[in-house]
């Protein structure tokens, strides 16, 4: 293999193997280190795990993951910074691609597939000695589903309802995905009555992600006229703001409202999120 030249600029390049846990991404990065001649920097993630002890992911729920996974991309952007190429890997979620992409900003990065057949990398993944609750990273279930369309984004719903309306508002949102034609699936923890309806929808299709998105606000609706609410556990963010107000009502939601201008004045702290706001940066 030829070499990769070293980048002209003071700022280093990140390559990312974006891949399923235990799809091969590190064997691959450690034998393409090994091949070019120019010093490529591999720092996995695998090499941060060990600075927490095994007694904290014993009992990690996701939080300790997330905050390790802020602490190494943004160790790469570092290392690229201040000169350096470098190696890494990665799994670029729906969910953290705001993460890479915020981290990484204008940073020359290059992004690399990694393919594996998902038995093969779920069967990896549970022998590994490391891995003491299965995937880290993501359940196999959502690679599969997502696999089964690459290339598409995807607008995942978070309703939960009473568990007597839960099969009401499955069955209705399933019907309503069947007829859009926009591939889904469904996943879940249905004892609380919670769910996500997630459509998988082409970038380049306008129409299909509106659809998708039109969808994805009538579940919330019918969730709340069943009784329950718009987001189960991953919160309001921006696709759910007029559904706070039909939630709550707009009196509770000009409460929260003055509240977010009396602790945060210029709207600096996670703007046009979370609560709905009336010309906020005027306040």
């Amino acid at each position: 293999m030829g070499a990769i030249p070293l980048s002209d600029s003071s700022i280093g390049r990140v390559a990312l193997f974006n891949g399923p846990p235990s799809s091969g991404k590190t064997s691959l990065v450690n034998s393409l280190q090994h091949q070019i001649s120019a010093p490529w920097f591999h720092l996995s993630l695998d090499d941060f795990r060990p600075g927490y002890s095994e007694s904290f992911w014993d009992e990690d729920e996701g939080d300790l993951f997330s905050r390790l996974l802020t602490g190494y991309v943004g160790a790469l952007r570092e290392m690229a910074l201040a000169g350096n190429d470098v190696l890494a890997e990665a799994v670029i979620t729906p969910a953290r691609r705001l993460l890479y992409e915020s981290t990484f900003g204008s940073l020359p990065l290059l992004l690399i597939g990694v393919k594996c057949r998902l038995d093969i990398a779920v069967q990896r993944e549970v022998s590994r000695a490391d891995r003491r609750h299965g995937p880290i990273e993501l359940p196999a279930a959502y690679f599969a589903a997502v696999q089964s369309r690459p290339g598409c984004r995807v607008i995942s719903t978070d309703t939960c309802v009473p568990i007597s309306r839960l099969a009401d508002c499955l069955l209705d949102s399933v019907a309503e995905a069947e007829a859009s034609g926009i591939p889904y699936f469904l996943v879940g923890h249905v004892g609380d009555g919670n769910f996500h309806l997630v459509l998988l929808f082409d970038p380049k299709d306008p129409r299909e992600r509106q659809k998708a998105e039109d969808i994805a606000q009538r579940v919330s609706a019918r969730a709340i006229a069943m009784g329950g609410t718009c987001t189960g556990e991953h919160g309001i963010g921006m696709h759910k703001l007029d559904a706070l107000v039909t939630e709550h009502g707009e009196g509770a939601v000009d409460l929260m409202r003055r509240i977010k201008r009396a602790l945060d004045p210029l709207d600096i702290l996670n703007p046009g999120k979370t609560v709905p706001m009336q010309n906020p940066r005027q306040c």
